[in-house]
């Protein structure tokens, strides 16, 4: 299964919040030549720190638009947020475990 990027979301919510890539680095104590590998992570730590230097919740960072579908959440597997919006992304990640 392939992990999923948050950093578009990140940057966007950066945008948002008119917040350099420089002045997240300063936040989240990361040297300048590291920020993008941290825009880049799929770390719960990491993203759970993103989201608390942004003002924003983890939610806002890992989930899409609502999808109308009967299953909706995430599994936190191995420090890797997995977002799951259908029943075969569960059984996707049930694979991976297996």
């Amino acid at each position: 299964m392939a992990e999923i990027n948050y950093s578009e979301r990140i940057l966007e919510l950066m945008r948002t919040k008119g917040i350099t890539k420089s002045e997240l680095g300063r936040m989240m104590d990361v040297q300048k030549q590291n920020v993008d590998a941290l825009i880049k992570t799929n770390s719960i730590e990491k993203l759970i720190g993103i989201a608390k230097n942004l003002g924003v919740s983890l939610n806002d960072i890992i989930q899409e638009e609502p999808l109308p579908e009967e299953v909706k959440g995430c599994i936190i597997y191995k420090g890797i947020v997995h977002p799951i919006n259908s029943k075969d992304d569960i059984q996707n990640i049930l694979n991976t475990i297996q």
